[in-house]
């Protein structure tokens, strides 16, 4: 009995030490995740941005008229722009 309680102990140590070992690093993998997060998020906003604006150039770009510059030339000429 005396060989089955020490031997309990040393494997309630490991154990506890190893369920430590765990803990620390799950902390420090979330704590890399989160700055990781972090950074993609940012990342994705900036690009969300950069979208937005390229879709309000597109839809400029599609609604102005195309100028014919020769006829502006003409109508310069003859003062009527």
């Amino acid at each position: 009995m005396l060989i089955f309680s020490f031997l309990f102990q040393k494997i309630e140590r490991i154990s506890l030490a190893i369920i430590g070992i765990f803990s620390l690093f799950l902390i420090g993998r979330n704590s890399r995740l989160s700055k990781q997060n972090k950074s993609l998020s940012s990342d994705l906003q900036g690009r969300s941005k950069i979208i937005d604006i390229q879709g309000k150039v597109i839809n400029v770009v599609q609604n102005t008229k195309s100028v014919n510059i020769d006829d502006n030339i003409e109508r310069m000429r003859k003062d009527k722009l």
